[in-house]
């Protein structure tokens, strides 16, 4: 039934049980050995076993109980995913690694505590719908709010403040130690209405993301930075309220003196198009990401910048000018905007940096300037609707994967072009023709026009 050699064990021959113990000779589960079990229910793992592999009991759908030995140190990426009904997993104190995603999808767990002097990795606990508490390391020194990605269930965070001088748990919130930050609101806890603390002077990158069911955020005065994507996929915010101070609303903005903080992702108006008032001097990151209502966008004609993200995920945006002040298109600014069709790019831009216009999917038409000499990284990546580009005699450097996955049918490279990025024009199966500089074209990238069945070189 178990083939162990050298005290790994390598193969699981028997479908049928629902429980079993790992031999005692056994000190690491090889890779998969378990993957796609339906019959497991119970499993006991012996002492002196100290690895189990990547994907070890991935998608082992039954299994509801899993003995953890006190001698396990490393739980390797995928080990448990997916293991929709384990309820309950005790980790040993001497553990010091979870792999990426090791308990991603497990929908019926319902608790978990990280022991101190910890490693882990990325998504352990996306989509663990049942999840009530997680209880972090008293050692860590960096909390992801990514790390709670889909965890609707989660009503408390805790950390031993005593032993950890960077955050503290509050009523099962996660803040900084000097509690100016919220780092992670969970996300059974922000349903309707929710005040948060006088003396909070910031709300973290992501801190509310995925709180559907939030819709409306009491602000203290106090209240000065509101990082990138805090309320990503918070579909029901539609209002902020502020105690005075420098912070004021207006039309359902949320403003800082002369900078705009953020947008309700559920803004609302009676057209649906939203201007920016005249005195607002400064866009904060992300300002209006996320915001899925928003037709059209009017900005102050004096603004100098755009920032990074500022309108990324907006699906419903079909129409921007973009102020003549501005010098970059910034990254993400527009990524994801699907219903985006034209875009003109006023003079004086020099720079398109990476993802800008990524996932425009309905992005069809766009008047570039000749003062454009960089397009970074996948730029306009997954523009399925895009089958023409007028890239500027100006330009010099076009990034990696810019124009990846497109619809581009043919495309003329500016002999101005010093560099191509990898995989620039990768999987674009309709592109046909390009023409290209012979100085480029000597020493071509084998990359650069990668699953693009239908290429032409001239």
């Amino acid at each position: 039934m178990f083939v162990v050699k050298n005290g790994v064990l390598q193969e699981y021959n028997n479908d049928n049980s629902a429980s079993i113990i790992i031999p005692d000779n056994v000190i690491k589960i090889a890779d998969g050995v378990f993957a796609g079990n339906k019959s497991l229910k119970r499993v006991i793992l012996p002492e002196g076993l100290t690895e189990i592999g990547s994907g070890a009991f991935y998608h082992c759908t039954g299994l509801s109980d899993i003995v953890l030995p006190t001698t396990l140190s490393c739980i390797n990426e995928d080990a448990f995913a997916h293991c929709y009904n384990l309820k309950k997993v005790d980790l040993p104190s001497n553990l010091s690694f979870i792999g990426n995603n090791a308990f991603r999808a497990c929908h019926h767990l319902e608790s978990l505590t990280i022991p101190t002097q910890c490693d882990f990795g990325t998504g352990i606990i996306d989509a663990c719908w049942g999840l009530h508490s997680v209880k972090l390391p008293s050692d860590i020194t960096y909390v992801d709010a990514y790390l709670f990605s889909e965890c609707s269930s989660l009503e408390c965070i805790d950390i031993d403040y005593n032993d950890n001088s960077n955050y503290v748990s509050e009523n099962g919130v996660l803040y900084t130690a000097d509690r100016l930050c919220i780092v992670r609101m969970p996300t059974a806890l922000a349903q309707g209405d929710i005040i948060i603390p006088e003396g909070v002077t910031a709300i973290g990158e992501g801190a509310f993301a995925g709180c559907d069911e939030l819709v409306s955020l009491h602000l203290p005065s106090t209240i000065e930075e509101i990082g990138h994507d805090a309320f990503k996929d918070c579909s029901s915010l539609a209002k902020f309220d502020v105690d005075g101070g420098y912070l004021t609303t207006i039309d359902g903005l949320l403003l800082r003196g002369h900078k705009l903080l953020a947008c309700p992702p559920n803004w609302q108006s009676h057209n649906n198009v939203l201007v920016v008032p005249d005195f607002v001097e400064e866009l904060a990151p992300y300002a209006f990401a996320n915001c899925s209502n928003i037709y059209r966008i009017v900005l102050p004609k004096h603004l100098m910048s755009i920032p990074q993200g500022v309108c990324a995920r907006c699906s419903s945006l079909t129409s921007i000018d973009i102020p003549e002040e501005c010098e970059v298109i910034p990254s993400r600014a527009f990524l994801g905007c699907k219903s985006l069709m034209n875009i003109v790019i006023p003079s004086g831009i020099t720079r398109i940096e990476d993802s800008a216009f990524e996932g425009c999917t309905s992005l069809c038409n766009i008047d570039m300037p000749d003062d454009i000499t960089h397009i970074g990284s996948f730029a306009f990546a997954d523009c399925t609707s895009m089958t023409i580009i007028d890239l500027p005699a100006s330009l010099v450097e076009l990034g990696g994967g810019a124009f990846a996955y497109s619809g581009l049918v043919s495309a003329a490279i500016p002999y101005s072009v010093q560099s191509i990025g990898k995989c620039a024009f990768a999987c674009c199966s309709d592109l046909s023709t390009v023409s290209i500089s012979p100085k480029l074209s000597a020493n071509p990238d084998s990359s650069w026009f990668w699953d693009c069945p239908n290429i032409l070189l001239s």
